[in-house]
């Protein structure tokens, strides 16, 4: 067994490598640094000067204390072991830095696409509470004012005629179902109901609308974005803005419903990255591939 470490400075890392490997090129399996092991002869002669120094009589397994198939013959010249109270390398430090800035980037880029349309929906969304609160507001005085007015002509008209009813201002344009005809036939209270019920289905709309616009400037949730987008389409094709920006992957994988699918593709982008740095350090040519991701990006 040939024991090394390997001669890069960032790295030092102890190495056991099979007698066989002597003389050839071998790379650290940790930073993946080339180098050339000693030759076969400068192997043996170390080994034998070693063994010829007193006290440094090769022990048993017995004597140390380690069990038969624990003996250092058995050492995987492929195992690097590391230290558990050394920081990690500076080199990985540096990359989870890189990969950190990176992540925030996208992240960053994201919130520019969807941050204009869950603006203008979140504008839109308020102007509409604010507007079906007014009418809710009209609707319900139009009634009171007709009642009050149906009383007082009621109570001046002769017995036996039939009274003129006075007009619905706003009830009858917003709530168009319904149309006195008499002072006894009067729906007022079911004018009203409708006003009210109609007033509710509008607040959960808007509401829904709000609440989307917010999950989506936040990243939140997908799938309510998604239906938020779709309810303000009406709304001068707004939610057809913030529709096309959550089609888009980058976008899409910001979301924690998709945390798995995004974890995956910047595996494949490191690993990608990864492959071009190790062809370059050894100075190997860039792939077809590569060389054409190279021309896309300056185009």
């Amino acid at each position: 067994m040939i024991r090394v470490k390997c001669p890069n400075p960032k790295c030092r890392k102890d190495l056991g490598i099979d007698e066989s490997k002597a003389g050839s090129l071998v790379s650290c399996p940790n930073c993946g640094q080339k180098f050339r092991l000693p030759a076969p002869e400068k192997v043996a002669a170390k080994a034998n000067k070693q063994a010829a120094k007193p006290g440094t009589a090769s022990k048993s397994p017995s004597d140390t204390g380690k069990k038969p198939w624990q003996a250092e013959d058995d050492f995987n010249p492929y195992q690097v072991k590391i230290e558990e109270d050394k920081p990690p390398p500076e080199d990985d430090r540096v990359d989870q830095m890189v990969r950190d800035d990176f992540r925030q980037r996208k992240r960053e880029k994201a919130w520019k696409e969807v941050g204009f349309p869950a603006k203008l929906m979140k504008i839109m969304g308020l102007i509409a509470l604010v507007v079906e609160i007014l009418i809710f507001l009209l609707i319900s005085l139009d009634v009171v004012l007709y009642n009050f007015k149906l009383e007082q002509i009621s109570s001046n008209t002769p017995s036996g005629e039939k009274p003129d009813l006075p007009d619905l201002f706003v009830a009858e344009v917003f709530v168009p179902f319904f149309r006195p005809s008499a002072p006894g036939d009067a729906p007022t209270g079911l004018i009203w109901a409708t006003a009210f019920g109609l007033f509710v289905v509008r607040l959960i709309y808007v509401v829904v609308v709000l609440a989307g616009a917010e999950s989506m400037k936040k990243l939140e949730n997908y799938y309510l974005s998604m239906t938020a987008c779709i309810m303000a389409i009406p709304w001068f094709f707004i939610g057809l803005i913030g529709l096309l920006s959550l089609l888009k992957e980058d976008v899409k994988l910001e979301f924690p419903q998709f945390r798995k699918q995004r974890e995956e593709k910047e595996e494949k982008e490191w690993a990608e990255i990864e492959r071009r740095k190790r062809r370059q350090r050894e100075g190997l040519p860039p792939d077809e591939d590569d060389e054409e991701d190279e021309d896309d990006e300056e185009e």
